[in-house]
């Protein structure tokens, strides 16, 4: 799972018979892993590392099939179609998200059945199903206004919040070429991400100022940018590198004094 999971998991390495006291200590390492991560980049997969992410997430859900450990299986189909969906591959995700979307109901925990709904709402916007995509939101809300009933969430699931839902609003709009529409959502979604989160934090800050540069909102959006800058201090993640870079890009093809600033401070960064 994460750059230095092997180090974190410290004493787990699978053995021939998998049993709860190699799962215990997996699933304390990652839990060590998921803090380090939400709060300042640390994951292969945030490094931009592709292929190891992918080979640490299929060997957890390889654990979990052994096992028959349906969390486990959920919390690994959940990450391989984030990344299907980061990687826009949204068929290969979809294909995932149905397997995940039958494991959390005979889990009956309606957290876990948001999350899949979620993903698979993003996953139909990338494909241009934008009907269908507002359904499964619109599912996803549904499932989170009583997450306390049916089975509790697993710890993993703690990152999944109101933010999460505004986030994927925002993104249907985007999808949909809607730029104008999706800023109020990526604004509401930067205002209601935890202060624990910081990698998600200058995430949503970066994709909320490009998001304002294509709604024609440019002096904003530059100034957003380099507030957004702040938050690097804290974040190593090659992922958030990927939005300075689109911010920097976008910005770049605008002329105003405000943009050429913000061009600076972001390229000064990224050198």
């Amino acid at each position: 799972m994460g750059a230095t999971a092997g180090v974190a998991v410290g004493v787990f390495t699978p053995p021939e018979a998998v049993g709860m006291q190699h799962v215990q200590e997996l699933r304390a390492g990652l839990r060590a892993l998921r803090t380090l991560g939400d709060a300042h980049g640390y994951l292969h997969f945030d490094a931009c590392d592709q292929e190891t992410a992918r080979r640490y997430w299929n060997e957890g859900l390889a654990i979990g099939t052994t096992l028959d450990d349906a969390e486990l299986k959920i919390q690994s189909l959940a990450m391989l179609d984030f990344q299907a969906n980061y990687e826009n591959r949204p068929r290969h995700a979809s294909d995932l998200l149905g397997t995940a979307r039958r494991q959390a109901e005979a889990l009956a925990s309606p957290v876990l059945e948001s999350i899949v709904a979620g993903r698979q709402a993003h996953a139909m916007s990338l494909m241009g199903d934008h009907s269908g995509a507002r359904a499964e939101l619109a599912r996803a809300m549904r499932l989170m206004e009583r997450p306390q009933r049916g089975r509790p969430a697993p710890d993993w699931t703690a990152f999944y919040d109101r933010s999460e839902l505004e986030v994927i609003q925002a993104r249907l709009y985007t999808e949909a070429g809607r730029h104008k529409a999706a800023v109020p959502y990526f604004r509401a979604s930067v205002a209601h991400t935890g202060a624990s989160y910081g990698r998600n934090r200058a995430v949503r800050q970066f994709v909320l100022a490009h998001s304002l540069v294509r709604a024609d909102e440019v002096d904003e959006g530059a100034a957003m940018a380099v507030t957004a800058l702040g938050q690097l201090h804290e974040v190593s993640s090659g992922r958030v590198r990927r939005r300075v870079v689109e911010v920097r890009d976008a910005l770049a093809s605008v002329d105003s004094p405000d943009a050429r600033q913000s061009v600076q401070a972001l390229t000064d960064h990224l050198n």
